[in-house]
């Protein structure tokens, strides 16, 4: 799915609230290297801190596709956004290490698409602007977090 159309879908999902974690964290299965487990709200809880830092933040993409990566910080935001509302995240060095290193390790790997042999460079800059973007919002919401601890 591009890019724009992925993003009108995620911004304008009308799901129950306590189905949203589990949602985001799925579409997230098909996209990340190594997959996180499966969340099923009937046998599970959403994911929690701990699994995001161990099993989601951290990772890029299983492609070098730019618009893959930006899916992945994407759905990361809202993950983490969604447990800042509910109040179950605190920040610490481990949460930020995690995203950051996450935020690197999916700018470094975001090549481009292959198959399009140079074709699409400044698409993929826009791309990479969408993917850079959502890297510093995720900063900001784990900043936010610090904030609101201190």
């Amino acid at each position: 799915m591009p890019l724009t159309m992925f993003t009108t879908v995620l911004n304008n999902i009308q799901l129950p609230k306590n189905a949203l974690p589990f949602f985001y964290a799925n579409l997230l299965i098909p996209l990340l290297n190594p997959a996180p487990p499966v969340y099923d709200p009937e046998l599970s809880k959403p994911p929690d801190q701990i699994e995001l830092e161990e099993h989601f933040l951290p990772y890029g993409a299983n492609s070098s596709n730019v618009a893959d990566h930006a899916k992945i910080s994407l759905l990361l935001e809202k993950l983490v956004l969604g447990l800042i509302v509910e109040k179950r995240i605190t920040a610490s060095q481990t949460l930020i290490k995690a995203a950051k290193q996450g935020i690197r390790v999916r700018e470094e790997r975001a090549t481009g698409d292959a198959r399009k042999a140079g074709k699409g460079f400044v698409h993929d800059e826009g791309l990479r602007k969408v993917l850079r973007r959502s890297g510093d919002r995720l900063l900001a919401l784990i900043q936010i977090v610090e904030k609101e601890q201190a």
